[in-house]
């Protein structure tokens, strides 16, 4: 699935990705090709663990969405981006391990994080 799904990681005019089902994928490849995306979705993607690197290039990003992903475990690389998200939401997400302070997100008005154990 990561060759499939690889492949549009680097369409500059990309401004929505939802990656739903997946059991295998682990993680979302590298994001440094989509200077235009808007909102990232991953939806129960059992083997989900974390979000690489490239976040820093997603300017424009604003929304992000983790949902159901039993294995998702690192938030730090999302917190930690210069990106402009005005929201972000975590759902059922047991295995997340911690919440890093989000001092970059300036423009967060949105943060919905529930069935967490973090």
């Amino acid at each position: 699935m990561d060759v499939i799904i690889g492949r549009f990681y680097t369409a500059p005019c990309l401004d929505e990705l939802s990656i739903s089902y997946c059991k295998k994928q682990e993680s979302v490849p590298t994001l440094q090709g989509c200077a235009s995306l808007r909102e990232l979705r991953v939806f129960k993607c059992e083997g989900f663990v974390s979000i690489l690197s490239g976040l820093e290039s997603c300017t424009c990003l604003r929304f992000l969405r983790i949902q159901y992903c039993q294995n998702f475990r690192n938030l730090l690389d999302v917190l930690q981006s210069p990106v402009s998200l005005e929201g972000l939401r975590i759902t059922d997400c047991p295995y997340l391990e911690t919440i890093p302070s989000s001092d970059n997100l300036k423009s967060l008005s949105l943060l919905w994080i529930e069935k967490c154990n973090a």
